[in-house]
């Protein structure tokens, strides 16, 4: 005798509230990443959804951005850290 026991299933995709929370963005920001195309999402009947491949994809893309950041462009707040490392 099997039972389905879907508590241990992975989702493969979110709605739009339980994408907010997997990313840690607002509402508002999810929907302007999603019209921007920089975070792809589906439709099936009246709602949205955003597959796990596409966050995973997001966050890449973000991470691959954030490579080229230099401590420097950081509003002088490691020009601070160092003056108070020499003090």
């Amino acid at each position: 005798m099997t039972t389905n026991n879907l508590s241990n299933v992975s989702p493969l995709a979110y709605d739009i509230p339980s994408a907010c929370i997997a990313l840690g963005l607002s509402r508002q920001t999810v929907y302007d990443l999603m019209n921007s195309g920089k975070l792809r999402s589906y439709s099936e009947g009246r709602r949205r959804f955003i597959s796990v491949q596409a966050i995973t994809d997001y966050i890449v893309a973000r991470e691959a951005e954030s490579a080229t950041f230099t401590p420097h462009t950081c509003n002088g707040l490691d020009k601070h850290r160092a003056q108070q490392a020499t003090a």
